[in-house]
């Protein structure tokens, strides 16, 4: 799997488990202390997300991790 196609199913994944709670970009984007814009552009692969942040964004999810990777 190439880095383009890992993190674009990176964020669908976060985009799909965020949506199963209902929250917006912005309410997300508000829990990990990061800008909206950074999660829409994580979400589309357009941008790589860290490690740190993936834990976050887990945990602000209520999953684990390894429901965050392909």
């Amino acid at each position: 799997m190439d880095n383009n196609t890992c993190y674009k199913e990176i964020g669908d994944l976060i985009r799909i488990n965020r949506e199963k709670l209902g929250y917006t970009q912005e309410a997300l984007s508000l829990i990990i202390s990061l800008s909206r814009s950074t999660i829409a552009n994580i979400e589309v692969g357009r941008q790589p997300v860290r490690i740190h942040y993936l834990y976050r964004i887990a945990d602000a999810l209520n999953i684990s991790i390894h429901d965050l990777l392909p």
